[in-house]
Formats: C-alpha cells, sequence, structure tokens
C-alpha cells in the first residue's frame, strides 16, 4: 500500500461531500475532520489508516479560494501528506463565465521523504446557462517512486445541470501517463514498447442536499486505447449528516480508479469521519438591514413575478436571474424601496438580490440553494 492513497482518500473525503455546516453566505470556513478508513489496493491485504484533513475556503463577490491539508498515518507506520489548494474567478459578480485553476502536492512516507511524491496543476473554463452549464479543462502531474520520475497529463469536458435539490454532472477526460507501474498496478495490460499510454474516462455524478443531509455518488468507466488495453468501472459515494451547527458525521466508500495525473492508485475505499465547522456568518442581509421578497400573480400561460427589494433610496440594488440570462434587470424606485416585475413562461428560475458590495442572496420567502462563491439562489416554479 503506498501512504499516496491514504493521502488520496482524505483529499476525495473533503470534496465529494458538500458543507453541512456555516451559511452559504458566511465569507470564511474552516474545518477539521478527524476518522479511520480501510483501504485495499488490488492484490494487497487491507490496511487500516488514521485521518486528518484541516480545510479552509473564503468566498467574495468574485473570487472563491480553497486550500487543504490531509495527512495519514497508516498501521504499518508509513506517513503520507498531501495539500491542495484552488482559486475561482469570475470576471464579474453577473458574469456566467468562472475560470477554476489549482495545485495539488503530496508525499510519500514523511518518515523517509526521499521514497517519493506527486505535484501537479489543473486549468478549468466553465460556462453557465441558466440552471446548468459546461465547461472544460486541462491537468499535468509529476511523479517521483522509488527515484524514478513519470508525468501525466490530462483533458476534460464535462456539463452540470440542477432540478431543485438535485444537481447531476456528466464528464468525458482522456488521460496519458509514461508511469507503467502505476498502471500494471491496476491490472491495464500495456505494450510495454510504448513511450506513453492513454485511457479514456466517463464519469456520472449525483449531488443532492437537503436540511442537515448531503449525499454524493459517483459512476465511473474507463476504457484502453493507441497501447493499453483495460475495461473497468467504478462507484464512489459519500454521506454527511449534520447532528449540530457545527458538527457533522461523514461516511464515504466504494473504488477510485488510478489516478495518472495525482499518481494515486487503483483502491477501493471505506472511511468514516467527524467533520468540525467554524465559520464567520452575516447575521443581517446588508449594513442596512434591506430585505426583499417575491410574489406571483398566475397568467395564461405563466406568471407575472413581482421582486420587491426594501432598501433606501441610497443604496444600490442588484438583481438578476436565469429567466434574464443572468444579466441585471431594471429596478424602479417605490415607496419602501426598490421593485420590478417579469412576465415568465412555465418553468423552474433562479432569482438572486445584491444590495451595495454585500453577496448574492436569495429573497427572503424563497426555497434557497448555494452557489459556487458561497452565496445564494431563490427557487421560482411558476406552474
Amino acid at each position: 500500500m503506498t501512504p499516496r492513497l491514504a493521502a488520496r482518500v482524505m483529499f476525495l473525503g473533503g470534496l465529494l461531500t458538500a458543507p453541512v455546516a456555516g451559511r452559504a453566505q458566511s465569507p470564511q470556513e474552516l474545518r477539521v475532520e478527524v476518522g479511520a478508513a480501510e483501504l485495499k489496493q488490488l492484490g494487497r491485504d487491507i490496511r487500516t489508516a488514521t485521518l486528518l484533513n484541516v480545510s479552509w475556503q473564503r468566498t467574495e463577490t468574485r473570487f472563491a479560494s480553497m486550500f487543504s491539508t490531509g495527512a495519514t498515518w497508516a498501521r504499518d507506520s508509513m506517513a503520507a501528506l498531501q495539500s491542495v489548494a484552488a482559486l475561482v474567478w469570475r470576471p464579474s459578480a453577473e458574469s456566467r463565465f468562472t475560470t477554476e485553476a489549482g495545485a495539488t502536492g503530496a508525499i510519500s512516507g514523511l518518515s523517509n521523504i526521499g521514497r517519493g511524491g506527486n505535484a501537479s496543476t489543473y486549468l478549468r473554463q466553465r460556462v453557465r446557462f441558466g440552471e446548468g452549464g459546461l465547461w472544460g479543462g486541462a491537468a499535468f502531474g509529476s511523479s517521483m517512486r522509488d527515484a524514478a520520475t513519470s508525468h501525466g497529463t490530462g483533458v476534460d469536458m464535462g456539463a452540470w445541470g440542477r432540478i431543485g435539490a438535485l444537481q447531476g454532472s456528466m464528464m468525458i477526460a482522456r488521460y496519458r501517463t509514461d508511469d507503467w507501474p502505476l498502471f500494471e498496478a491496476a491490472r491495464i495490460y500495456l505494450n510495454r514498447d510504448a513511450a506513453s499510454y492513454d485511457v479514456n474516462d466517463a464519469t456520472v455524478a449525483l449531488h443532492y442536499e437537503r436540511g442537515d443531509l448531503t449525499l454524493d455518488a459517483s459512476q465511473s468507466w474507463r476504457d484502453g486505447t493507441r497501447t493499453t488495453d483495460v475495461t473497468q468501472s467504478a462507484l464512489f459515494g459519500a454521506l454527511a449528516w449534520k447532528f449540530s451547527p457545527r458538527y457533522a458525521v461523514t461516511v464515504s466508500g466504494g473504488r477510485q480508479l488510478a489516478d495518472p495525473v495525482r499518481g494515486a492508485p487503483d483502491a477501493r475505499i471505506l472511511s468514516a469521519a467527524l467533520r468540525y465547522t467554524w465559520a464567520t456568518v452575516r447575521e443581517s442581509d446588508d449594513d442596512y438591514g434591506a430585505s426583499s421578497y417575491v410574489r406571483m400573480v398566475p397568467t395564461d400561460g405563466g406568471g407575472t413575478v413581482f421582486i420587491h427589494v426594501v432598501a433606501p433610496e441610497a443604496a444600490l440594488v442588484t438583481v438578476a436571474g436565469s429567466f434574464s440570462g443572468w444579466e441585471p434587470i431594471q429596478l424602479r424606485r417605490v415607496s419602501d424601496g426598490w421593485e420590478a416585475e417579469r412576465v415568465l413562461k412555465p418553468g423552474r428560475y433562479r432569482i438572486a438580490v445584491k444590495i451595495d458590495n454585500g453577496p448574492w442572496r436569495s429573497p427572503g420567502n424563497l426555497a434557497k440553494m448555494k452557489d459556487e462563491f458561497g452565496g445564494q439562489n431563490g427557487l421560482i416554479i411558476i406552474p
């Protein structure tokens, strides 16, 4: 069992389960997870490990950043450490384009650093269309194992969409590497005379979040190409349950396929952890104590939606939604605030309100959904 696997488990545990504590509008969030796992690499015995992960994230109007460090102590006394840093940026608060960039680093065997490690980077561009969107990205990684260096690259594209509390995504990716020991350990048959080896992956993932419960599931398929011969599949799932404002229990398990970019081996995983979350909270909507709500009047073939924001005349009020392509809509001044109206056809729409330079918020009387920048969207349903 390579200790990098355990570090990889902690990394997955931190990213596959969505936040279950704190509030969506929290500008900063700190998490600490402590748990245990059983890890089984192909052809090896089951190993137990103790897991510790610390992550911090900050969300603003145009930027979101995250830093995570995970440490693993395996039963055979080999230890591993992995760190992840990521930044998400969009050109403006109303832009449908989002750029993500990140880097990871891992050290295998803290008691003997020369044993090996990995470093990788990735870049991804997203574009949003209403309740979903598309992305494309690329990644590069370099691994060292027993004084031998290898490299891996990957390109991926995919799409995602949301219906209520359920979000789904589909991705296809192609990986190329010269790390033949990693692929052979995963029982991928190779032409050893080749300079590099390719595989094609397809993944379908689902994310469900309602109340104190969060569920994630992903199914991946892998096929060989060029100088490889393989057909594999992997199912992974995670559950998080918040039993207090700051504490949650997480359970995850399944199979992860060998990752040629991060140098992680093919393995089966079962883990459980206790999570503590601390978050800064804005108690009021903004410095003015503004509030907003939506009223809908049915009409033939749809409905007229009235958006009302209670705020002083000096406040800068912005309203946008999926029905406007997330472009700001024009508001008119009324006695106690600002108001707009839109005639909409039957369907599901998202809407958000921002006052001055505060975060995007859902109108107070709508069902709330999180966005990727720590803000909120409200859900409008026109029957």
